[in-house]
């Protein structure tokens, strides 16, 4: 009985630590250019704790896999400032008594989700060997018309990190990443799309 509850402390231990080493690494590129190298990490090293093995170092592991995907530092910046861009639009919608206000808001929330959904799935197949950026563009846009229910588990988990995050800050820089990270991995465990066949 103790050998499993020390196992259960010793799993939510290392999930911790995969939030601990996200956080780390966003902060290290100052968050605008390690946006992509650290999430498609996060998601990469969800996948070997959770799937393929259990590693012992976790730091490490991180850092492996970070400084494969450093150099998207520039599709970094991009992502972060269309997020920037898209927020600015829609709190100056939300203030504004124009009549275009509600058409504007209802857009750049359209597109926001359809960053959020496209984002996941580059990153996804960032971590499957995917390296040349406008494939990813093109695969993530297919793929995210072409399986509707995994797109909607996408938000799904999004809009529990929005609930985590309005509800306890300290709870959401805990949890956020590795629910994130785990929530996508078991997603797309038996996800096996024609186009990543080699």
């Amino acid at each position: 009985m103790s050998g499993s509850i020390q196992k259960v402390f010793q799993f939510c231990y290392k999930l911790f630590l995969i939030s601990f080493y996200y956080w780390l690494y966003l902060l290290k590129g100052v968050v605008i250019y390690s946006f992509i190298p650290a999430t498609a990490s996060l998601l990469k090293t969800s996948e070997q704790f959770l799937i393929n093995e259990n590693p012992e170092d976790i730091g490490l592991l991180f850092k492996e896999n970070y400084q494969s995907y450093q150099s998207y530092y520039f599709a970094s910046f991009l992502s972060v400032m269309f997020v920037i861009l898209s927020y600015t639009a829609l709190f100056f919608a939300n203030r504004s008594d124009h009549s275009f206000s509600l058409a504007l808001v209802i857009v750049s929330v359209y597109f926001m989700i359809l960053f959020v959904i496209n984002y996941t799935f580059i990153l996804y197949y960032l971590t499957k060997g995917i390296k040349a950026w406008k494939k990813l563009l093109a695969l993530a846009f297919v793929s995210s018309i072409k399986y509707p229910l995994r797109s909607i588990y996408i938000l799904f988990i999004v809009a529990i990190l929005s609930f985590l995050f309005t509800w306890n800050l300290v709870a959401f820089i805990a949890l956020a990443p590795c629910i994130y990270g785990c929530g996508i991995t078991t997603s797309f465990i038996k996800f096996s799309p024609p186009f990543l066949e080699k």
